[in-house]
């Protein structure tokens, strides 16, 4: 049943009765439901796109700490010539990335030599494996199996059995080859716990021949230095035996 207006009405709202007319004629309504249609799946792919963002994040730093891990159990090896204590020296170094081995599900995995790639016959190499399962949020939509991000990491060890060790860990010259001196380390390195910039130092016309050079800070002079395996700084501490 239409409205009924009346003459003077007519006359004294016109603007009201324009608003009517427009009113009736007004499709664009249909775009408030075509909108509430679709913000679901739109808020689900902006809601997914962050999540797949989130795992590539998690990503990038099991990597970092399998990396560490695999760097850390590689030289030790090589500094003690065994394989005792790697794993714990791997997991060492991936928790102060945040992954504990054994909380939050993390599982670090210790292979030496690697299972596969190119270094699985040499000894002093060292495969660490990092893994965590991963909390779905939006991607529980689409599927209810359990997401787990791993991140895989090779590292080769250039030392050796250690066979001179300096325990002191700030001194400049804490290790010291003076005048005509001529040190022959025969298949075994030399270690230097000092982070001193000279921390290794060689005096005159001295000289050092070893499997490897391990030093936590720096060499005064490497002309004089002669290995097999490389003269290697910024290294880990070694223990006391």
């Amino acid at each position: 049943m239409s409205p009924t207006f009346y003459p003077a009405a007519r006359h004294a709202f016109p603007e009201v009765l324009d608003l009517l007319r427009r009113f009736r004629r007004d499709q664009t309504g249909s775009y408030a439901i075509i909108t509430a249609l679709t913000m679901p799946a739109l808020l689900g792919l902006v809601g997914l796109g962050s999540e797949v963002g989130l795992w590539y994040y998690n990503h990038q730093h099991l990597q970092s700490a399998a990396d560490s891990g695999a760097i850390s159990a590689a030289t030790t090896y090589s500094i003690q010539g065994n394989s005792t204590g790697l794993l714990t020296q791997a997991q060492a170094a991936t928790a102060t990335y945040g992954f504990v081995a054994g909380a939050n599900n993390v599982v670090v995995t210790l292979h030496q030599p690697p299972l596969s790639g190119s270094y699985t016959s040499t000894t002093n190499a060292a495969e660490v494996i990092v893994s965590q399962p991963q909390t779905r949020l939006f991607s529980s939509l689409f599927s209810s199996s359990q997401l787990t991000i791993s991140a895989r990491a090779v590292a080769v060890g250039n030392g050796g059995l250690g066979c001179v060790l300096s325990l002191n860990t700030t001194a400049s010259g804490a290790t010291v080859i003076k005048g005509t001196s001529a040190v022959n380390l025969s298949g075994c390195s030399l270690m230097d716990n000092s982070s001193n910039s000279s921390a290794l130092t060689l005096n005159g016309g001295g000289t050092l021949s070893a499997l490897s050079v391990n030093v936590v800070g720096n060499v005064s002079e490497t002309s004089n230095i002669t290995t097999t395996l490389g003269i290697n700084t910024g290294a880990t501490p070694a223990s006391d035996p």
